[in-house]
């Protein structure tokens, strides 16, 4: 494992909500690929994080960094890339399989689903990038107050939806400082991402001894619970899309 050094995840200790949201962004599409049994659509964008692993490598760009007057830290406006992302995810859900015809694009053929709330189609996507987001159509042409009145009212509906305990709460950039960087999750991770797309298993020695060297025996089984432990909270969807919402909050 020459590539990989440690001194190399030093800029950790600078990160913001904005560039940790990027990192655990990237690595997470990269793990959907290996999970969905398309490794090699990724290795080339994982050699690139082997030789600059705080590289941002343009996940999910089309929510972070917008910069259009109408966009707000909770609220976007929905643009061309986003029309154009959301159609090809909501092309992509299995759900659609029976409601379309063979060989027929869903949204072509989709005339048996007329009232079909996209939001609630794409809550069925487990790794749906807008699952956690909303998508509603506003007569602007209608008095504020009604406007205000008529979008409450979804609102409420809407949040009603929402899946109790699906919402973590936490200083995450706290968690950043005290957990993922002491205890190394970003580079367990890395280290995770490797096996699975060279298909070696790193020798436990080998792994444990790179990521905390010359720590004592009693000391490193603790590391080892903590690293594993801490991986596994900043690699998280949940963990993503509240760095994502720390990140517009930070930024408004």
């Amino acid at each position: 494992m020459t590539w990989f050094k440690l001194d190399n995840y030093s800029g950790l200790r600078d990160f913001s909500a904005l560039d940790w949201a990027r990192l655990v962004g990237d690595r997470l599409n990269i793990q959907r690929a290996i999970d969905g049994g398309n490794p090699e659509a990724v290795a080339g964008v994982f050699e690139s994080i082997k030789t600059t692993p705080l590289k941002w490598l343009g996940s999910e760009v089309r929510y972070i960094g917008a910069d259009h007057a109408a966009n707000t830290a909770t609220v976007k406006s929905m643009n061309l890339r986003r029309m154009l992302f959301l159609a090809n995810e909501l092309d992509s859900l299995s759900s659609f399989e029976q409601a379309a015809d063979v060989g027929d694009d869903w949204l072509d053929s989709a005339v048996d689903l007329p009232d079909a709330v996209i939001d609630e189609l794409l809550a069925t996507g487990p790794a749906s990038s807008f699952k956690h987001l909303a998508h509603v159509m506003v007569s602007i042409d209608a008095p504020r107050a009604q406007i205000i009145k008529d979008f409450t009212v979804w609102l409420d509906g809407r949040l009603a939806q929402r899946p109790k305990g699906s919402y973590k709460e936490g200083d995450y950039l706290k968690k950043a400082k005290d957990q993922w960087i002491l205890h190394c999750a970003v580079q367990y991770f890395d280290l995770q991402l490797h096996e699975s797309l060279s298909g070696q298993e790193i020798p436990s020695e080998q792994r444990w001894g790179t990521l905390f060297p010359g720590l004592r025996d009693e000391m490193l089984d603790t590391k080892k619970k903590k690293a594993r432990s801490a991986a596994a909270l900043a690699f998280s969807d949940d963990t993503y899309r509240l760095l994502r919402h720390l990140a517009y909050k930070t930024a408004s």
